[in-house]
Formats: structure tokens, C-alpha cells, sequence
């Protein structure tokens, strides 16, 4: 790839000869080979002009919104009309279209000083025109690889892949826009270096012209690393994959508009339109939001007293839950891919993620009392890379309703031992199971008083493998615990309690949306709960209980020949 930081020619008119002019060198030149950096697609600009006239559009909606709040249509149409000349509207579309180019001129230049690079320390990104910047992520920092398609990209086939960093404070790098099919084999050379890096391997970079945003150089040689992998042409539970016909991404000769349609893995699970909007009206959660978010607008049609924007707002809030869970959870599909669980979600931005299994520190599977009819189940995921964001937000759910089928396949795909002698007993007493039982403790009668509807669901389980609590009588929940995983534990016990002689244990795990607090068990129970669990949890981080990538795919069958 030709560098755009080459010096210039100039001549030297006194001595008839050409000499060149020294420039200082780019930031970041000395980390990264320039042979490295890499392009992103010329369309960038143009994506950059189409973020400006959405911008316009909805300045010119808040505008004529306004106007319309204290007058009727009538009246602004009678304005617009005064005001309004062919001469005037003429300067204003000159205007807009003056600042059109010279917003494609600016991003024009923008992108040709903006570049990435997979090298050997890293995942490099350098950006800037008068302020320069230079962002690299090691390879042993990074949490997650993910795809995301904007409207724009959705539209015309373009997406971009974003690495993020491992630390409270670490950033992000996104690397777009591409296309799809570029950013699905960016995207598995990512995950193919990780995986070297993460056996102890060296990366070796990537020097071929099918490489993403390098030219075609006939002197460059091909590199077997890059499509390397053995396609799975069956699924772990012995079904013909759907994608098994699938080309590789280098041969694609037409723009593909699903960053999927280049791999070759099994669909373990898909959601269908249908059952995303069934699922999201009769989640209990959004019933009563919906129902005390209402109240007050009802209240005020009784009296009289109402205006237009006293009754949208409400209504808006209240079908808020369900409008985001579609927009983020439509469409999704998840993959047995050969680096974990890939997920492909979203309607105006669709966001294409891999879990590795050994990120997963929690599991989180959950029934609402609606669901039970359908016996679907929610699932949701504690990863190491999780953010706030992720945990604060409710439609971030990996599995928004599944079958008990789909739902378990998942979870032996991620946690393949419960760490007891029968694990689908256990599992049944986990997902139906009331009160105590052969592998569950449940909490006390004294506990009524606390706890007087689902006191009968709840219950706990440790093993060298596992934590399970569960809870919930008429509606369930259900948290497995990665044993290793676990961070410390603690007991606590309220005023209440004390007189009761209960207790509350809290498994502390990295931040995430999975619950693992087990409330209002007997006070001695826990107490010994507390030193048994501490010490499972060190024997289980000192053997490495947990899966490692390779063991995982040697179960799965997804290892290369």
C-alpha cells in the first residue's frame, strides 16, 4: 500500500536537479511499517453528507414543530407563504448546497488522513488534519470485535467494525466505513489474530491484496493465515449448517448487504417478528411501566383539563421499552462461529458481536409470569468486556424470548457442566423446582414476612463449577455463576432480618446485568455458605474449572483439521 506521506518532489531551478523536501514523519510511522496502513472506502465522504442533511431535516422538523405548538396549521401555512420568494428560496438552496461541498471537500480530506493498521503490537488508528491523533489497542487489550451498520450503511451495504479496549478508561476504535464484505473479513482477521495471541503465538501480518483497504499489488504474496479455517458444514447437534454453501468473502464478486452471508457458521437461534413484538407486550415489566405511566394521562381526560403534548409524552414514554427492544433486538440471529456465540441484532443500526465463551463470567435466564403459556425465556449475559451503558440499558439482552429448547442449547454451549452428578436434574429443579429439594436449599417459613409471594422460588447451589440462585415463584429467575469467575463474596443482614434470623449473600462478579444476590435464607445457612463458597471459588480459579478456547472448540467441533 503507497503511503500518502511520501515527501514531495520539488525542483531546484539553480542546480537543474530534484532533490526532495523533508517532511516530518506521520505520527505513529515509527510503530507501524507503513507498508501496514490500510484505507478505508472512498464513499466515507459522502456518508459524512448524508449525516449533514439529516442534521437539516431534523433542525427544519424542531422548527416547523414549534410553530405548530401554539398555532394552528392554518396560521403557519399563512406565514410561510408571506415570507416565502423564489428569490429567497433560491439563496437558501445555494446556501445549503455551497455548504454541501464544502462538506464533502473537508471529509474528502479527513479520510485521506485517516488510516488503520494490524500490526504486530496492535490495532492501530491514526486520524487528523491540523490535530492529529493515534489510537492503538495491544492485541492482549482487546474485549470485543463488533460490526455495526448505521441507516446509511444499512441502506447501501456499508458498515464499520469496532474494537473495543479492555480498562475502565480504555476507548474504542472504530474501523469504517466498509464494506460488508470487507468488514466481515476484517473482522475474522481480528478474531483469527486473537486467537494466535491468546494461544502464545506471534501475529503475523496480513500482506496480500485481498486484504482489507490494500491496493492490489501484484509483488505482494499471499498469506495462508488469513482464510486459514476448516468451513463447519455441521452444527455441534449434528444439523446441516444453513450457511454451508456459503462462499468465502474473497470471491464475492457482488456487495452483499448481511456481513453473515461470508461465514460458514451454524444459526443456533433466530427471532422472528412475530413472536419480538408478542414477547415485548406481555413482559410483565412493561405492563406496569405502561400502566402507572398512563394513570396520570387518564386522570387528566376525566377532568377535562388536557392539551395535545399531555398526552403524546406519556404515551411516548410508556411504549419507549418496546419501541428501543425493536430497534435493537429485531432480527436477531446468533451463530456457532469458531471464536463463540455470534450475534446479529438491530433494525436501524445493526450490531454484529462475538462472545467468546471464556468472557462469559454469569449467565442470567429468566421467565416473566406472561411468558409461562409460552414457556419463552430471556437471556442475559455478564462479560467481561460488558459496560455501564450495556447494564443500564434493558433491551441489551442476548436472548430477548426463546424456546426452553433454544434457551438450553445456549447454555450447555456455554456452561457444559453444573459441577453435580445429574445436571439436567438439577437443571429442571433450577428452572420449576419450589423449596428445597435433592441440589437446592430454599429459603425459611420465618422468611414469609419478607418475602410473602416468591419465598417458595427461591433457592441456592454451589459446586466447584458452578453458583446457582434462583428465584421467583410465579415468574423465575435463574443465575449460573461462573465459580472461577467470582470476585469475592459477601453477607449482609438488615434489621428485619436480625430478628428473623435470616440473611442476604452476595456473589460479587464483574459488573454486569446477571442478578446474584440470594435474599432472606436462613442466617446460619449462609454464614456456612459463605466459608464453603470462598472456598470453592479458590480451589476452582487455582485448577482453571473453566473451558479454555480450544477445549470449547474440541466440544463443539469447531477445531481446523
Amino acid at each position: 500500500m503507497n503511503s500518502f506521506d511520501e515527501p514531495s518532489e520539488v525542483e531546484n531551478k539553480a542546480e537543474g536537479t530534484m532533490t526532495r523536501k523533508s517532511k516530518k514523519p506521520e505520527l505513529g510511522s515509527e510503530a507501524v511499517a507503513p507498508e501496514l496502513w490500510r484505507k478505508f472506502h472512498k464513499v466515507t465522504p459522502i456518508a459524512s453528507l448524508g449525516s449533514f442533511w439529516i442534521v437539516i431535516f431534523v433542525g427544519i422538523f424542531s422548527i416547523v414543530s414549534q410553530g405548530l405548538e401554539n398555532r394552528d396549521i392554518n396560521t403557519v401555512i399563512d406565514g410561510a407563504r408571506e415570507y416565502a420568494s423564489l428569490y429567497l428560496l433560491l439563496i437558501v438552496l445555494g446556501g445549503l448546497l455551497l455548504i454541501s461541498v464544502l462538506v464533502i471537500g473537508a471529509s474528502a480530506v479527513m479520510w485521506k488522513k485517516t488510516s488503520f493498521a494490524l500490526a504486530p503490537n496492535g490495532i492501530h488508528h491514526r486520524q487528523g488534519v491540523f490535530v492529529k491523533k493515534h489510537s492503538q489497542i495491544p492485541w492482549n487489550r482487546i474485549q470485543s470485535v463488533e460490526i455495526e451498520q448505521r441507516l446509511f450503511g444499512r441502506i447501501f451495504g456499508f458498515g464499520s467494525v469496532k474494537v473495543d479496549a479492555a480498562g475502565a478508561h480504555a476507548d474504542h476504535i472504530e474501523l469504517g466505513l466498509l464494506r460488508l464484505a470487507d468488514c466481515s473479513r476484517l473482522r475474522k482477521e481480528i478474531l483469527q489474530a486473537l486467537d494466535r495471541v491468546r494461544s502464545g503465538q506471534s501475529f503475523v501480518p496480513v500482506l496480500h491484496a485481498d486484504s482489507v483497504g490494500v491496493e492490489d499489488n501484484s509483488e505482494l504474496k499471499e498469506s495462508d493465515a488469513f482464510n486459514s479455517r476448516t468451513p463447519v458444514q455441521t452444527d455441534v447437534w449434528g444439523v446441516p449448517s444453513s450457511n454451508e454453501m456459503a462462499t468465502n468473502s474473497h470471491q464475492n464478486d457482488i456487495p452483499i448487504f448481511d456481513a453473515d452471508d461470508n461465514e460458514n457458521d451454524a444459526l443456533v437461534y433466530k427471532l422472528g417478528t412475530k413472536q419480538l413484538i408478542v414477547a415485548n407486550f406481555f413482559d410483565t415489566q412493561v405492563i406496569l411501566v405502561a400502566f402507572f405511566t398512563l394513570m396520570p394521562v387518564i386522570g387528566l381526560i376525566a377532568s377535562g383539563d388536557i392539551s395535545f403534548f399531555a398526552v403524546v409524552l406519556p404515551i411516548f414514554a410508556a411504549g419507549w421499552n418496546v419501541i428501543k427492544s425493536l430497534i435493537d433486538d429485531y432480527g436477531t440471529k446468533i451463530y456457532l462461529s469458531e471464536n463463540g456465540l455470534r450475534r446479529r441484532a438491530g433494525l436501524t443500526k445493526v450490531i454484529t458481536r462475538t462472545v467468546p465463551p471464556t468472557r462469559v463470567h454469569a449467565i442470567g435466564i429468566s421467565q416473566p409470569l406472561l411468558w409461562r403459556r409460552f414457556d419463552w425465556w430471556k437471556v442475559v449475559l455478564t462479560t467481561a468486556d460488558q459496560e455501564i451503558k450495556d447494564v443500564q440499558n434493558i433491551s441489551k439482552t442476548f436472548i430477548l424470548a426463546g424456546t426452553r429448547e433454544e434457551v438450553l442449547r445456549i447454555l450447555w454451549t456455554l456452561a457444559p457442566d453444573l459441577g453435580s452428578d445429574d445436571d439436567h436434574a438439577l437443571l429442571g429443579e433450577a428452572l420449576d423446582g419450589l423449596d428445597s429439594g435433592r441440589f437446592f436449599t430454599g429459603a425459611p417459613k420465618s422468611a414469609r414476612l419478607l418475602d410473602p409471594f416468591t419465598l417458595r422460588g427461591r433457592g441456592v447451589y454451589a459446586s466447584k463449577k458452578m453458583v446457582i440462585i434462583r428465584s421467583g415463584r410465579f415468574a423465575r429467575k435463574v443465575s449460573f455463576i461462573m465459580q472461577d469467575h467470582t470476585q469475592s463474596t459477601m453477607a449482609k443482614v438488615g434489621p428485619i432480618q436480625r430478628k428473623k434470623n435470616l440473611a442476604t449473600l452476595n456473589v460479587h462478579t464483574v459488573l454486569g446485568s446477571v442478578g446474584t444476590e440470594a435474599k432472606n435464607f436462613d442466617r446460619d445457612f449462609i454464614e456456612k455458605l459463605l466459608v464453603v463458597e470462598t472456598e470453592l471459588a479458590r480451589d476452582a480459579r487455582s485448577e482453571g474449572v473453566s473451558e479454555s478456547l480450544q477445549s470449547w472448540k474440541n466440544r463443539m467441533g469447531l477445531s481446523k483439521a
